[in-house]
């Protein structure tokens, strides 16, 4: 299938800057992105062309216009040149290790005697494969959830384009070793390919385990992606209406995503961009509900989801989560409300009952429609 114009511009973007990190907050399709990039690069950017709209002939059976171009060439694919694509793929974690990315000495178990091997991680791996004349793409997912600056170690500076070996895999006065070991568990100075592209994802607002510093992150083409109402809007035919009383499936979708919207733009008052929620929660699947009532169905699901990262974004903080729920007295959505506990009264944050009867009614309140 043909590849999305985001994915061809970060295609592009990392032939020419090498290192590029896509950020943004959840479910804007960062993991996605990374998936349809790497198919790109693997396939050396080679896509078919679309083919020309059919049209009809008499007896109402459509054949093609005419026959599909051959496959087309992306513009500006990393090291066009080379043919031998390599695509290695990481997710870091707490539990990441040196021998993940790098390389460190694992147990081993040869004819029955317990010794120790070396192993080589994800970021060796691909330089290797580009070193043997391809082109190599690391894909890092959830970069940032992993202790990150510790397994680059040196390699920090290694990745620099400029401190890289040549186009000819040759080194020059600026480039810059890291220290790995070897297969007998020697150190050695390894130097990267100009072969080699990273590519990395990350949300700033998840819980990390290491601070990616500005030297880090640096190192990196930057490349934000935001949660895009219109793309819900399209996929699922969202009518532009918001009336009393759904009379079109596209009228439930239309309130749901203004409900998102204006739950995301208080988040970002409240805690941040990167706190917001993306439109991929509306996405699966991306057709249009068939009637009303599906929309309906539909919406308490998107709802659910939306509520539930509200909820977590604004944990202990009751009056955020009631300013971003739209919290009034009045109408059928979200209340806060005071309850005797003991000789105090305690505030509470009262959800209103969410199902295909309720749901219409509570979009609108949130979205102050």
């Amino acid at each position: 299938m043909p590849h999305s114009n985001e994915a061809l511009s970060v295609l592009a973007t990392l032939g020419a800057k090498h290192n590029v990190l896509l950020s943004g907050p959840p479910s804007c399709g960062k993991t996605y992105l990374l998936q349809e990039v790497a198919d790109a690069f693997a396939n050396g950017g080679a896509q078919a062309a679309q083919p020309a709209q059919p049209v009809a002939v008499v007896q109402k059976v459509a054949i093609p216009a005419e026959v599909a171009e051959p496959e087309l060439q992306v513009q500006g694919l990393p090291s066009p040149g080379r043919a031998n694509r390599h695509v290695e793929r990481i997710a870091f974690s707490a539990n990441t290790r040196a021998r993940d990315f790098t390389t460190a000495f694992v147990p081993s178990v040869n004819g029955g005697a317990a010794g120790f091997q070396v192993a080589k991680g994800a970021l060796i791996r691909a330089n290797e494969a580009a070193l043997n004349g391809g082109a190599a793409l690391l894909v890092i997912d959830e970069m940032n959830r992993g202790p990150a600056v510790q397994l680059f170690g040196d390699a920090i500076v290694s990745i620099e384009q400029d401190k890289r070996l040549d186009a000819n895999d040759q080194p020059t006065k600026d480039t810059w070793p890291l220290h790995i070991l070897d297969d007998q568990g020697q150190i050695v100075e390894m130097r990267l390919s100009s072969h080699l592209y990273i590519l990395a994802a990350l949300n700033q607002a998840d819980v990390s385990i290491e601070p990616l510093d500005v030297a880090f992150l640096r190192r990196f083409e930057p490349i934000p992606l935001e949660p895009r109402p219109d793309i819900v809007r399209v996929a699922l035919g969202a009518s532009g209406n918001t009336p009393d009383d759904p009379a079109a499936p596209g009228d439930v979708v239309e309130v749901a995503v203004r409900a998102w919207e204006r739950v995301n733009e208080r988040i970002a008052l409240g805690r941040g961009p990167d706190f917001r929620i993306g439109h991929g929660i509306f996405l699966l699947p991306n057709l249009p509900p068939a009637n009303v009532v599906e929309a309906l169905d539909r919406a308490v699901g998107w709802w659910k989801r939306i509520a539930a990262h509200v909820q977590e974004v604004f944990f202990g903080d009751l009056i955020g989560a009631g300013v971003v729920f739209n919290e009034s007295q009045d109408g059928a959505g979200y209340k806060i409300v005071s309850t005797p506990y003991g000789i105090d009264q305690k505030q509470q944050l009262v959800a209103p009952t969410i199902d295909a009867g309720t749901i219409y009614a509570v979009l609108r309140q949130v979205a102050g429609a």
